[in-house]
């Protein structure tokens, strides 16, 4: 692996988190459609397939986060009501994301039953 590479991939994500950051501080909306859109993943699976040509692979990467951005869900959720509770936010924080870990783990459970594997490798 070519680490000159690898450095230039992390330093882009982190200038998009921490632009992003920056942005949610003048304007949630606005960070919050450029979240919404599936940057991370587009690049990701750019990347992956740019890496190792495996077309296969890169398939496999959309397909499996497809199913599980819907389970991801529930961070939101979990971190909109906890709050409205009157939760802490590092709770609250804390709640959404075993919340989501716990909704992950059960969609690729209902799922498995329903033949799709997304533990699977390609």
């Amino acid at each position: 692996m070519d680490w000159l590479w690898l450095g230039v991939k992390a330093l882009v994500i982190a200038v998009f988190v921490l632009a992003l950051t920056e942005i949610a501080k003048r304007n949630a909306f606005v960070s919050a459609v450029v979240i919404a859109f599936p940057l991370m993943t587009v690049l990701t699976v750019g990347l992956l397939f740019s890496d190792t040509g495996n077309a296969a692979q890169a398939s496999k990467l959309a397909y499996t986060t497809f199913w599980l951005i819907m389970a991801s869900q529930a961070f939101f959720v979990v971190l909109y009501f906890s709050q409205k509770a009157g939760l802490g936010f590092w709770v609250s924080f804390s709640a959404a994301i075993a919340g989501t870990v716990a909704s992950i783990i059960g969609f690729i459970l209902v799922l498995r039953r329903f033949g799709i594997n997304l533990l699977s490798n390609v």
